[in-house]
């Protein structure tokens, strides 16, 4: 993994979305942020989770996204201790809200947040609705 930082922040006023997920991809398959698209460009999660998958298609090799969720009343903490049990070594993404509700995205790997693309580091404190998200780039 090679640390990727955001590009864009999210601005309501402005009607910007951030691109933490784009920074993810990046970090992961140790890419520049500017040679992965911003998915979530405009904030429709079903369309950038399709734009996404097409993209990771595309890859040499054709990766996919393996998502898997975990009830939002599970704690986190546990959640990630299995990830490091059934794959320690792996580099995955976790999808939460921060503190002040917004969608984020952060690297881990094993039972820990390794890295959070965000200049302005906000800690994901909560599930997404009522379930949190892993992402794991996989090979189709």
């Amino acid at each position: 993994m090679k640390p990727v930082h955001c590009l864009v922040a999210t601005d309501e006023e402005k009607g910007t979305h951030g691109d933490c997920v784009r920074a993810c991809v990046a970090s992961i398959l140790e890419l520049p942020a500017e040679d992965v698209p911003h998915f979530f460009h405009d904030g429709d999660a079903e369309a950038g989770h399709a734009r996404l998958s097409e993209w990771l298609s595309g890859k040499e090799g054709g990766l996919a996204p393996f998502y898997v969720a975990y009830n939002g009343n599970s704690l986190l903490i546990d959640i990630l201790v299995g990830q490091d049990q059934n794959n320690p070594n792996a580099h995955y993404m976790l999808f939460g809200k921060t503190a002040e509700g917004e969608p984020h995205c952060v690297v881990c790997k094993g039972g820990e947040i390794v890295y959070n693309p965000a200049w302005i580091q906000s800690k994901i404190v909560a599930p997404i609705d009522d379930y949190w998200l892993i992402l794991v780039i996989a090979v189709k």
